[in-house]
């Protein structure tokens, strides 16, 4: 008789308020549960999950699923990410892009600095545009 063993898992911490795949939604970082989970199911480096919440990052994530976080501090092109703006959680797609006035985002040591966009993989939503870099990285996803 040959038995297998039972699947590894692992506990991790899921936030019970949705990030935003469409206008945005509150992240409260008191409202999660922790839930068991197969090991495998969770990449390498996810620290807590959330929710998404509707459809604007479809095909690759659907409402109701759980998207993998691993905190960070800088994102590369395109990565999508889950970020607090104007008290608002989104998750999204990172984009930077050169100003159109370029004179007007240069600081005093002459830098310009990218206007930072929160794209939607379904094209049907708009970008986000971040105003003042005035936002928050939660993290990467990573599924």
């Amino acid at each position: 008789v040959t038995r297998n063993a039972p699947p590894k898992t692992r506990e991790m911490k899921v936030y019970s308020l949705p990030a935003s795949a469409g206008t945005g939604d509150w992240l409260d970082s008191s409202d999660f549960e922790t839930l068991e989970f197969s090991e495998k199911s969770i990449p390498d480096g996810a620290e807590f999950g959330v929710y998404v919440d509707g459809h604007s990052m479809e095909p690759a994530y659907h409402d109701g699923q759980i998207a993998w976080i691993k905190p960070c501090s800088v994102l590369a092109e395109g990565d999508v990410a889950v970020f607090i703006y104007d008290g608002m959680v989104y998750i999204k797609e990172y984009h930077e892009e050169l100003p159109e006035q370029p004179e007007d985002f240069t600081d005093s040591y002459g830098v310009v600095h990218p206007n930072v966009i929160f794209r939607s993989l379904n094209r049907k939503y708009p970008d986000v545009p971040i105003h003042d870099g005035s936002y928050y990285l939660f993290g990467k996803v990573l599924n």
